[in-house]
């Protein structure tokens, strides 16, 4: 079988705000890129499976201007 070439179906900016996970008053601001793929594939049977990738990588700070943290996130989600 060939392997199953992948369609784009998101490959865009991303944003999100979201309390600390360190301090629950800080707010965070993230913000980056977001890619959505699905892989179609056939089964020995006659059926096909579909995969959907997402992987998102952004980054922030929270919006305390004395004491100011740095956040990254790396989220990779298979289904």
């Amino acid at each position: 079988m060939a392997n199953a070439q992948s369609v784009v179906i998101y490959d865009g900016p991303f944003a999100m705000a979201m309390p600390g996970p360190c301090v629950s008053t800080d707010m965070i601001i993230l913000t980056g890129r977001m890619v959505i793929t699905s892989y179609e594939r056939p089964d020995g049977s006659g059926g096909t499976h579909i995969t959907f990738r997402i992987i998102t990588k952004a980054q922030g700070t929270n919006q305390d201007l004395i004491n100011p943290k740095k956040y990254v996130m790396n989220d990779e989600n298979v289904t």
